[in-house]
């Protein structure tokens, strides 16, 4: 998508407060009773959808920092 590695660096930081606030918030619900439909993996409940998130956070992060390493 283009654009200096700084910008994606701090864009994935940056998501770390509000996924930390929603695990806060979803403490002392029921994950499995809290579904999210994904369009491919389907329904997961809410501590799936959140490892799944967690998942493709890391993906990218470690995209971006060996593109850091090949310049």
């Amino acid at each position: 998508m283009g654009g200096p590695l700084a910008f994606w660096l701090s864009a994935l930081n940056s998501l770390q407060q509000p996924l930390t606030d929603l695990a806060t918030a979803l403490a002392e619900e029921e994950p499995e009773s809290i579904i999210h439909p994904h369009p491919i993996s389907g329904p997961l409940d809410i501590w799936q959808r959140y490892q799944f998130l967690r998942y493709h956070i890391d993906l990218h992060r470690n995209q971006v920092l060996a593109l850091g390493l090949k310049q």
